[in-house]
């Protein structure tokens, strides 16, 4: 093997993910004195991928075909100040555009029930499995969570008034923008997967903007309890005890314990606070298009071009 297909390998290779893994282990200090941002799992993965993606300078050699990693604390450190933080949105159901997304998410799922979108039930990427009301209302909140970040983060930085695109319609343009005023087309996509390297974009937008979401698990039961949606659903259970085909005393107390939780203790108090990092954005070119049957790292056959 010569060096440039060797480098190649230990470029894609799983022992260097494994190895810088084990070197994040050793800087326990650096994750626990930002944990008022990210908790120490969400910040082990974002510094992982920034070191995969080299947008942390990591030292990788070859010794005796092994492959060592050398990081320096200062340079993630810096990464995190300078890049993560500054370009991290943080989002909760108090915020405007936050409460839009889920009205929409919910009124898309219904849509597409109905015919209204050209978007189907079936999914290839659900394996075509038939996907149901919630799963799709909890994957179009997620998936386009990270406009509202992107949103934020402009009207913040430039002064601007931001239009995000929430039509509902059966006629999909080929090119539509993300961003209803931008001067050319803008796409937004935005990950779960904290250990993704890759931005993509579909052909021929101007712009691809590249966005990692955390959002918590449950997120439409948050919401729920959130806007004291239970206080709604424990005074209509009141009328409806005796019906209840449990003993009368056991349902009484269960109704108790959800008025303490639900009602006295802040709706709950679940979390919902939402994070998204706007890892930055690009210009698709002709020269960074990947063909359909090309590899990339860490995710193999690219299935469709872009």
């Amino acid at each position: 093997m010569n060096s440039k297909n060797l480098e190649r390998e230990v470029i894609c290779s799983k022992s260097k993910k494994e190895k810088i893994r084990e070197k994040l282990k050793g800087m326990d200090e650096i994750l626990k004195s930002y944990e008022s941002y990210f908790s120490k799992e969400e910040l082990s993965e974002l510094i992982l991928s920034a070191c995969l993606s080299r947008d942390i300078d990591v030292d990788v050699k070859i010794e005796k075909r092994k492959v060592c990693v050398e990081i320096e604390a200062e340079k993630v450190k810096k990464w995190i100040e300078e890049k993560l933080i500054p370009n991290t949105v943080f989002l909760t159901f108090e915020d405007e555009d936050v409460i839009e997304l889920l009205l929409f998410s919910i009124e898309f799922a219904f849509a597409i029930f109905e015919g209204r979108t050209k978007a189907t039930i079936t999914q290839k990427g659900f394996r075509e499995r038939s996907r149901e009301l919630e799963t799709i209302i909890i994957n179009t909140f997620t998936g386009l969570i990270g406009e509202v970040g992107v949103k934020s983060l402009l009207e913040r930085n430039f002064k601007i008034k931001i239009r995000l695109d929430r039509d509902i319609s059966t006629e999909i343009e080929k090119y539509k923008s993300d961003i209803k005023n931008a001067r050319k087309p803008v796409s937004i996509k935005t990950t779960p997967n904290l250990l993704s390297i890759w931005a993509e974009c579909p052909k021929d937008y101007a712009y691809g903007i590249f966005v990692k979401a955390i959002v918590p698990p449950a997120i439409l039961l948050r919401a729920f309890a959130h806007v004291c949606g239970f206080k709604s659903l424990i005074e209509y259970s009141k009328g409806k005890v005796s019906l209840l085909e449990m003993e009368k005393e056991e349902i009484e107390t269960i109704i108790s314990n959800l008025e303490t939780r639900f009602l006295h203790k802040k709706c709950g108090n679940l979390d919902t606070h939402i994070k998204t990092f706007i890892c930055g954005y690009f210009q698709p070119t002709e020269e960074n298009l990947v063909k359909t049957g090309e590899k990339l790292c860490y995710i193999g056959k690219i299935r469709e071009e872009r």
